[in-house]
C-alpha cells in the first residue's frame, strides 16, 4: 500500500514553480472555464475545489510579492518560488497573519480570510457526512474572495513592482 501513495506523493508545487506568466495565465483560463462549466452543471464540490485553490495561490503570490519587494532581502532573500513560501509559510492562517503584519490586510480582511480557511477544512475534512454543502452560493463566496485577494495583488503590483 505505501508504495501506490508513495506513487501519488509527487509535489504539484514544483509544477505551479515552473510556469512563466504566459502558461500561468493560460493554467488561470483553463481553470476558470473548468470552473463556470462546472457551475452551469451543479458540479458544485468541483468548482469549490477550483476556486479555493485559486484563492490559496492569490494569497501565496500576494505573500510573495510583499516578502519580496518590502521586506529586508537579508531576512528572507529574493525571488523564491511559490514553493519556498508554501514551505515557509505552510499555513494559509499564517499567511493571512502575514499580510496583516504587512498592513496589507485589514482587521476585517482577517477574520473574512481566517473564517474561509475554516469553512475550507471543515467542508473538505467533514463533507463525508453531508455532501450537499457544496453550494452555488459556496462557491460564488469564495469566487468573491479571490476577486478581493486578486485586486490586492493588482494593485500591489501597479504601486510596488
Amino acid at each position: 500500500m505505501d508504495k501506490r501513495i508513495k506513487l501519488r506523493y509527487e509535489d504539484l508545487r514544483k509544477e505551479r514553480s515552473s510556469l512563466d506568466n504566459w502558461e500561468l495565465g493560460d493554467k488561470y483560463t483553463e481553470v476558470f472555464n473548468k470552473f463556470n462549466d462546472s457551475m452551469d452543471e451543479g458540479n458544485y464540490l468541483l468548482s469549490f475545489l477550483l476556486i479555493q485553490n485559486l484563492v490559496e495561490d492569490r494569497m501565496y503570490v500576494l505573500l510573495k510579492y510583499v516578502i519580496e519587494n518590502l521586506k529586508s532581502s537579508h531576512l528572507y532573500g529574493s525571488d523564491f518560488s511559490l514553493q519556498h513560501y508554501h514551505s515557509t509559510f505552510p499555513s494559509l492562517k499564517r499567511v493571512v497573519e502575514e499580510l496583516h503584519e504587512e498592513r496589507i490586510l485589514t482587521e476585517d480582511e482577517v477574520r473574512m480570510y481566517k473564517r474561509s480557511v475554516v469553512v475550507r477544512n471543515r467542508y473538505i475534512h467533514f463533507s463525508f457526512m453531508n455532501q450537499d454543502v457544496y453550494t452555488k452560493e459556496l462557491c460564488e463566496e469564495f469566487l468573491y474572495l479571490f476577486r478581493e485577494v486578486d485586486k490586492k495583488v493588482q494593485l500591489f503590483k501597479k504601486n510596488f513592482m
